[in-house]
């Protein structure tokens, strides 16, 4: 025993920073020591008014964050600090320390209801609830960077207003201050159970979606200005790294090149340290090149912390570190686990192996108490940030409370992001004989219709919550069945099929086709369904990958009987529109050439139907772009999900699928029409130096957007760059986008501007080059945008060189 703990010793004492931590293989397992009881947990006000505690040198409010955080390390036992490296830490009762709470927020606080108050509005009485957002999918097709901080903002007020309602100081409320969001994984492979989670497939949106979404959770939305660098909670970025595929996930070893890693997946996460400045990341369950994610130093301690100078905590997923040892097979014992993980950069563990066994990993050697200190510290001045040691008055976001949860302004901003991710992807005219005449495209609906509402999505409710969702009692009222009675539609309702999406009988298909017979117009709504599914609905969902091999749907398409409902419907009501809720994109290549109007409308949240309602009618008009690509399903299923190089076989992302897509990333229509023009006349091709770009220089591109239609719209532009030059270089690549709105024959300038990232190429050792090249620059939408030339010019550069981690 003295050997083995003596080699783990000189292991330890071998670990520089940025080094991995090797898998030991042998040694004798040590019995864990875990308490018998659940110790104290301190309740009250640490360091303000009368406290006892108010004289300590962490009370001290002189002293940084990381100094008081170290003053409480240097008091706290040893059994104290193993009880502080997991999910469930119990704080330090001795020392008037209070547990930190954990959650989850990705669009919406995952809490129970709290207090009502507050009078009706005009979407219903007040619920106590925390506000339900669109899906992370939604959120992204708005392409809107203040909404996303918006929305980030309230969240987080939610969660600190329902973690004060359990009694300001007692650290047990309803909300946690420390969420597990956002998900910013990309939507690489569009059989992914839990794509409707994260905002699209593109690095550069996913970079800006965290950049707003975690800065407005951490800091608000300015309302507050204490200027005493309190945050309102912790934003966690996940997962890290490498994680989309549900199948296998707890044992899956992904293969991914440093080009890819580079260039793909692993930007979004530099923006969430680098710009959003999250305090915390949670590494993922699957390994990346033989490596557990939550074993890997030098990716988390190396990369992150060394290179990209992040101060903040890595918790690992829950069962993830069991998962090292029992899934992955990296390590041979607990104890070798137990150091692995912690040396490897993880700090606090959503599992119980920490406090079963570090306690015996100690005993042994395998790891020392400045393991535990360095943990410890990583996370505790965050602690003090978020105000947990100050007394009641001292820190204003301890005065949210029960006014703060469902407020009219979060309600509004719910249906706001609903209208603005809407996604119109055909609105052909209307069909021969149609009573609308003919030059008229379907949509809008005209008000007072006469509508066949069919198909098992029409009175969905709290299936458009999508997952992770909190406690709601407000979408009850707001399915599309019951918003479009309240719009004064005349509704003619046949669900059509079973409420389970992928039940294939069709013995309710008659009555949907009654009911299309009798109306001026059809609309049909189908899709998938992530949570809260009848019978065995759930079509995608964490765990539940779709196509053969998941556990989800096992089509690309419209699953159960709905394309053959869809068929049925059209076949005697050419007036049909198609709307759609869903996560990941549908294979539907007969809708696109029959179908003469098709509206994705993702999950839209809450209120999703009355956002859905309001653009059939026109009383919201279309603004949202596709975050991902839509492809024809035999594009897919002939490519292993496990292959995570983009460029290989026909490609996945618009940034490297050499095919036909259904609709391109970006695509969406209007009810109005724009153009795009630059601003100044071209006067051939750009010269863009290398050096300016390599000092950190922008080059910038303005647009005046007209719109040329009869109704106010919204114009998302997006600025697209390839590069004929070097073969390296992704066939296009997303380098800007701003969202603006435009009354008729108005006209606004927007400039979108691309950096060194932007325009630089990944070699295959992972290191990102300015060289000299030709560049198409596209600037306004998928239909007609402006377009131009640029050269970079000069010597080549290496601007980046992350390979050294990888």
């Amino acid at each position: 025993m003295v050997c083995l703990s003596a080699l783990l010793w000189a292991v330890s004492l071998a670990l520089a920073v940025n080094q991995q931590v090797p898998p030991v293989q042998g040694l004798l397992q040590v019995p864990a020591t875990p308490p018998t009881a659940p110790p104290p947990v301190f309740v009250g006000v640490t360091c303000g008014g009368n406290s006892s505690f108010a004289g300590a040198t962490y009370c001290d409010r002189n002293l940084s964050n990381v100094e008081r955080a170290d003053a409480i390390i240097a008091l706290m036992t040893v059994q104290e600090k193993l009880l502080n490296l997991d999910a469930t830490n119990y704080g330090v009762a001795r020392l008037g320390i209070r547990q930190m709470q954990f959650g989850e927020g990705l669009h919406g606080v995952l809490s129970q209801c709290g207090v009502a108050v507050g009078e009706p509005d005009e979407f219903g009485p007040r619920t106590g609830c925390p506000t339900s957002y669109p899906s992370g999918i939604a959120e992204g097709a708005t392409f809107n960077r203040d909404l996303w901080k918006k929305v980030g903002a309230a969240d987080g007020r939610e969660a600190r207003a329902l973690h004060n309602q359990n009694g300001t100081m007692s650290g047990k409320g309803l909300g946690a201050l420390s969420l597990w969001a956002p998900d910013m994984n990309l939507f690489r492979d569009p059989r992914w159970g839990r794509g409707q989670e994260v905002p699209g497939e593109d690095p550069v949106l996913t970079s800006a979606y965290v950049a707003q979404f975690s800065s407005g959770l951490q800091h608000g939305d300015g309302a507050v200005a204490d200027g005493s660098g309190f945050i309102q909670v912790i934003s966690t970025c996940k997962h890290f790294l490498g994680y989309d595929i549900e199948q296998g996930r707890d044992s899956n070893d992904v293969n991914i090149s440093k080009r890819f890693l580079a260039e793909y997946y692993l930007p979004a996460f530099k923006a969430c340290i680098q710009v959003a400045k999250v305090k915390g990341i949670m590494c993922s369950y699957n390994a990346v090149n033989g490596i557990p994610s939550c074993a890997n130093g030098k990716l988390q301690n190396g990369l992150l912390r060394q290179e990209w100078g992040w101060d903040g905590f890595s918790v690992s997923d829950c069962g993830a570190i069991t998962d090292i040892y029992t899934a992955h097979k990296y390590t041979t014992t607990w104890d070798a686990t137990v150091a692995a993980a912690l040396r490897g950069g993880t700090d606090i563990e959503c599992d119980n192996i920490f406090a079963q066994y570090a306690a015996g990993a100690l005993a042994d050697g395998a790891i020392n108490t400045s393991d535990l200190d360095t943990a410890l510290r990583r996370r505790l001045p965050h602690f003090v940030a978020l105000g947990e040691l100050e007394g009641p008055d001292e820190v204003p976001y301890q005065s949210y409370g029960p006014t703060d949860v469902d407020t009219t302004e979060h309600r509004v901003l719910s249906l706001t992001v609903a209208e603005q991710s809407m996604t119109l992807l055909k609105n052909a005219l209307v069909p021969p004989g149609s009573t609308r005449g003919t030059g008229t495209r379907v949509l809008p609906l005209k008000a007072g219709a006469t509508v066949a509402l069919v198909g098992p999505q029409a009175n969905f409710s709290i299936e458009m919550l999508s997952n992770y969702e909190g406690e709601n009692r407000l979408v009850e009222a707001h399915s599309p069945l019951l918003a479009a009675r309240r719009a004064g539609l005349n509704v003619l309702y046949a669900a059509g099929h079973s409420p389970d999406v992928s039940n294939p009988s069709e013995e309710f298909i008659f009555e949907a086709v009654a009911a299309a017979q009798a109306a001026e117009v059809a609309v049909v709504m189908v899709g998938l369904c992530a949570d809260h599914c009848a019978g065995n609905g759930r079509t995608e969902n964490e765990g539940n990958d779709r196509g053969p091999g998941g556990s989800g749907a096992q089509t690309l398409g419209l699953p159960g009987a709905q394309q053959a409902l869809l068929e049925a419907v059209l076949a005697v009501q050419p007036n049909t529109v198609l709307v759609m809720m869903n996560g990941g994109m549908l294979s539907i290549p007969w809708a696109k050439l029959h179908v003469p109007a098709i509206l994705e409308a993702y999950y839209p949240g809450q209120l999703g139907g009355t956002a859905i309602v309001n653009t059939l009618l026109g009383k919201n008009n279309p603004g949202g772009k596709t975050p991902v690509t839509w492809y024809n399903e035999d594009d897919i299923l002939d490519r292993s999900i496990f292959d995570m190089e983009l460029d290989s076989g026909r490609g996945l992302t618009h940034l490297y699928f050499k095919g036909e897509p259904l609709w391109p990333f970006g695509w969406g229509l209007s009810y109005t029409s724009f153009t795009y023009k630059w601003s100044a006349p071209l006067t051939g091709t750009s010269l863009v130096p290398i050096t300016r770009l390599a000092a950190g220089g922008t080059y910038s591109r303005s647009c005046v957007v007209t719109n040329t239609g009869l109704v106010t719209g919204d114009a998302v532009v997006l600025g697209f760059v390839s590069n004929s030059t070097d073969p390296q270089f992704p066939l296009q690549k997303l380098f800007d986008f701003t969202r603006v709105s435009l009354a008729p024959g108005e006209s606004k300038t927007v400039t979108l501007g691309a950096t060194a990232e932007h325009l630089s190429v990944v070699d295959n050792d992972g290191k990102r080059w300015l060289r000299p090249a030709t560049l198409v620059i596209r600037v306004g939408d998928m239909v007609d945008p402006a377009t131009a030339t640029a050269s970079l010019v000069g010597s080549p550069v290496m601007v980046e060189d992350v390979g050294q981690y990888l």
